[in-house]
């Protein structure tokens, strides 16, 4: 009889724990996503993700892009144009691209999913933000910081602990 009561008990503490995301993100892997319907600059859209308790979305492998593509395509009707700023950015050294959330520089990591293929986007400099698009098959592109577009905010899944009591 004890042993059922400890089983049921690391169920319920198991199935109490194990992470989530708050309404209006959809989860995969270790993190929460958000496709927001407001078109904003990609600085006031940083800052609305900050209110969220997130950042502008980071992509660092295949797997993370591939679900990001599928779920941008299945609510791609709500959004005219289909057109979303992401965390990265080339401020500090045009060119140079890093993600705004870990300042690591893209290159630097095993995956990237620039448009027109490449290790890197070519110069532009008055186009320092990046952004994802239907229209480019979700492939990385810069832009004007300055132009509105709607975007995706990026947080960890948290797991709400409780209150522990004894």
């Amino acid at each position: 009889m004890a042993l059922l009561a400890v089983v049921a008990l690391l169920v319920s503490v198991l199935t109490f724990c194990e992470a989530d995301c708050p309404d209006g993100f959809s989860k995969h892997g270790g993190s929460c996503y958000k496709a927001v319907r407001i078109k904003a600059t990609w600085a006031e859209s940083d800052v609305y993700c900050h209110s969220a308790g997130a950042d502008l979305a980071t992509i660092e492998t295949a797997e993370e892009q591939h679900y990001l593509e599928g779920h941008l395509s299945a609510i791609a009707g709500a959004f005219d144009p289909p057109q979303f700023w992401i965390g990265g950015e080339d401020f500090a050294e045009e060119g140079t691209w890093v993600w705004l959330k870990s300042k690591t520089p893209i290159s630097a990591q095993s995956y990237s999913n620039w448009i027109g293929g490449g290790s890197s986007l070519p110069i532009t400099f008055d186009e320092n933000c990046l952004m994802v698009t239907r229209d480019s098959g979700y492939k990385w592109e810069d832009n004007n910081c300055d132009d509105h577009y709607f975007f995706i905010c990026e947080k960890d899944a948290y797991a709400d602990l409780g209150i522990i009591i004894g």
